[in-house]
């Protein structure tokens, strides 16, 4: 089977205004060029998968049911374009696999969807994208808050640099990013 590429994509704070451990569908805002970075990488045929940490699940501050309708209502936001939504339950402290900067959540998708990682690209808000696409061999594409110092966002509780291989202004630029290394 020839293998295909994918773009990763965090959710909370890459693709929607992070709710801080809520998924209240009411409260739902895309974050800036959102919307046009789905359209392009679906116009361009290139599969996108959501992959998130969703502690607040183990926590008990929401179900997965809540998040699922959450998910609905952003793929219904975005206009469509969302191959797959993967996520890790667990608090920090239970320290599983799945939770990014682990990249559990990108070799199952990987696996399951026939996805060739050295192929693909992450994107995300945080140096925990950066870490778990570099685990797996992705390029990868920060998007960091207006007035984040990325520098000090990748540097910050690993003990060692953290460089994506690209830093975008917002979503719609790092698409445009990602389509032009293809």
């Amino acid at each position: 089977m020839d293998r295909r590429a994918a773009v990763f994509v965090d959710r909370d704070g890459t693709l929607n205004v992070d709710q801080v451990r809520r998924v209240d569908v009411d409260k739902l805002v895309l974050m800036p060029g959102a919307a046009e970075a789905i359209h392009l990488w679906k116009k361009a045929d290139l599969p996108v998968i959501v992959v998130t940490n969703q502690s607040g699940i183990e926590r008990g501050l929401y179900t997965e049911d809540a998040m699922r309708a959450f998910h609905r209502a952003l793929e219904e936001k975005l206009g469509g374009g969302i191959e797959a939504f993967y996520h890790c339950p667990h608090a920090p402290e239970t320290r599983c696999a799945c939770r990014k900067p682990g990249h559990a959540l990108l070799t199952r998708a990987a696996a399951e969807r026939g996805i060739d990682l050295a192929r693909s690209f992450m994107v995300g808000d945080t140096w925990r994208d950066v870490v778990a696409g570099n685990a797996v061999g992705a390029r990868t594409v920060l998007v960091p808050h207006p007035g984040d110092d990325y520098d000090a966002e990748c540097l910050a509780g690993i003990g060692r640099v953290v460089q994506p291989d690209h830093v975008a202004r917002d979503l719609a630029a790092a698409a445009r990013w990602v389509l032009a290394q293809r």
